[in-house]
């Protein structure tokens, strides 16, 4: 798992990978495994995301949806800090893609 290889598995609670599931985004079914996964209701829970339409099904679940924007990032250095996102705050984001479920 590429967490592990840049040492970030400590930040992550769990994986929905899409082809896991048998599933593509922006089907919210992806979405809510990705928040069981995690033991959170979508309302507990913040999407953050780089494409309106792949992401929706977050949204469609009853998570908040946070965009940022779609560049590598290191052209985006405020990354989370951009969405209110940042350490202390005690929510939990499912990352990027719908791929990941971080803590924040």
């Amino acid at each position: 798992m590429r967490f592990c290889a840049h040492r970030l598995d400590g930040l992550v609670d769990g994986c929905a990978l899409s082809y896991a599931h048998g599933l593509q985004k922006p089907d919210a079914r992806l979405f809510r495994a990705a928040c069981a996964l995690i033991g959170r209701d979508p309302a507990e829970v913040v999407m953050v995301g780089d494409d309106r339409h792949a992401d929706a099904g977050a949204a469609a679940v009853g998570c908040e949806v946070g965009f940022v924007e779609h560049l590598p990032v290191g052209r985006r250095p405020d990354g989370l800090r951009s969405l209110g996102l940042g350490a202390g705050r005690t929510r939990r984001c499912v990352h990027d893609c719908g791929r990941s479920v971080r803590k924040v």
